[in-house]
């Protein structure tokens, strides 16, 4: 894949932050209460136990049922890789590596082969930083210096996704809120360590962190620790990857602590810094967020943004609802929004209404109507891309119209092509996509129906 540098560069002028950029907001968790609050991507976790409960032995039924209902509600999927079951660990939390990294290899393997194509990004690990937690699942229970270790296994995962579907992006470190030396010593392994094809760094596409609140911190405070526990040490011990995207993939405030209110607003006034407003954290590319917690019942109700009863709170009615699907957290101003970068793909054909009805296919678009194609994930299109270069064809229309590509629900004012009745016709475009990586083709023909067929060649991120 090659890589040029647009000079899409931000234009500089007194009193304007550089670097600013909207944040995508998710949930740890997803599903119907996830969608209902506007939010497009889910994380999501089903640990290696339960997928390969003895060796070779593969249940993939939670997993499909999770992955595939959040696909169905028009969300992409973040899929941590982590719990290792106890007769590969010798564990009983999930939280130690298995000493034979040949079977954490083939569950990788097994794992983004089975969900090639539904899964935009996997996580490797969670919060190898720590030792010793409680928590199933959570942490790094070996000396870290200790072979093979974390960024060992975080490479030979990156290796197999990008080997086996390489529309998924690889998400990677996963550390923890607060500050240990284990964070620095991670961090120093993943700069230094060379691989014979590359350095250890060159195998994350995305930098994860986590910034859980602490009691009643505001989000100013929280913002403030972000950066020091871990964006401040991420640019002193492992500048390689500095300035990746990053995605914050757990944050939130407990309700019981702060209140509803407060925790509406102590996310949303979070989300707004994350975005750049905060000048620590404007010069680091913070793209996606993820809320902890979605709903996790009764016994800890606070953390989530659903109560006991599933019923919404302050933060879903009074802000993500109030925020289009899939939600965001725009740049304000006066800031302004960062550039991108270009990458190639081989010609591919995204979407043809003239195959079989479905999600890219058939029927054609009727007279004055407009449909959202999912093309994320196919052609090799990874689901954050921001814009995509297309070349997009009508035909087999019997009157006048036009074609418009455009992200989301509202046209532009401008058509992508215009054509005539009987005409096959053609015109090459640069298209916005929304944060799920969805594209919206509208029809303009007074009556009858219209074929349209998308090609890709590249896209921007």
């Amino acid at each position: 894949m090659k890589t040029l540098i647009f000079a899409l560069a931000v234009l500089a002028s007194p009193g304007v932050l550089q670097g600013a950029r909207p944040v995508v907001i998710g949930t740890n968790g997803g599903g119907p209460l996830s969608r209902t609050a506007n939010v497009g991507w889910a994380r999501v976790s089903v640990y290696w136990a339960e997928v390969e409960p003895a060796p070779g032995q593969w249940d993939w039924g939670t997993a499909d049922f999770i992955v595939d209902r959040a696909r169905s509600n028009g969300q992409q999927v973040l899929y941590i890789l982590s719990g290792a079951p106890a007769w590969a660990c010798g564990c009983t939390n999930g939280a130690a590596r298995p000493a034979d990294i040949e079977l954490w290899k083939t569950f990788v393997r097994s794992v983004v082969s089975h969900m090639k194509g539904r899964v935009a990004a996997y996580e490797i690990w969670n919060e190898p930083d720590l030792s010793g937690n409680s928590t199933y699942g959570v942490g790094w229970d070996a000396d870290v210096n200790a072979y093979p270790r974390y960024v060992d296994y975080m490479v030979e995962a990156s290796r197999i996704i990008r080997a086996t579907d390489p529309a998924a992006r690889v998400v990677g470190l996963s550390l923890s809120g607060g500050w240990n030396f284990r964070t620095l010593q991670i961090l120093s392994q993943v700069e230094s360590t060379e691989y014979p094809d590359g350095n250890a760094s060159t195998f994350v596409d995305i930098v994860s962190v986590h910034a859980n609140a602490p009691g009643n911190s505001t989000a100013a405070d929280t913002a403030y620790r972000l950066w020091l526990n871990k964006l401040y040490p991420l640019q002193t011990y492992n500048p390689r990857n500095a300035l990746k995207p990053i995605w914050v993939s757990e944050f939130g405030w407990n309700s019981d602590v702060v209140g509803e209110d407060g925790q509406r607003d102590r996310i949303r006034d979070f989300l707004v810094a994350m975005t750049g407003a905060d000048s620590r954290l404007a010069p680091f590319r913070i793209t996606h967020a993820f809320i902890y917690a979605l709903h996790i019942g009764c016994t800890d109700g606070g953390q989530g943004i659903y109560d006991c009863a599933e019923a919404p709170k302050a933060v879903v009615t009074d802000y993500l609802q109030t925020l289009e699907f899939p939600a965001v957290q725009p740049v304000g101003p006066p800031l302004s929004t960062e550039g991108t970068a270009f990458y190639t793909l081989s010609p591919c054909r995204l979407l043809d209404t003239r195959n079989a009805v479905g999600p890219l296919g058939g029927p054609a678009l009727g007279a004055r109507t407009q449909r959202e194609f999912p093309i994320a994930l196919r052609c090799g299109l990874p689901a954050t891309a921001r814009n995509v270069v297309l070349n997009v064809t009508a035909t087999g229309s019997a009157d006048h119209g036009y074609l418009v590509l455009f992200p989301g629900n509202y046209a532009p004012f401008t058509s992508t092509l215009n054509f005539r009745p009987g005409q096959t016709r053609a015109n090459s475009a640069v298209i916005g996509v929304t944060p799920v990586g969805g594209v919206t083709v509208g029809a303009g023909q007074f009556s009858g129906p219209v074929h349209v067929i998308v090609d890709i060649s590249g896209y921007f991120e």
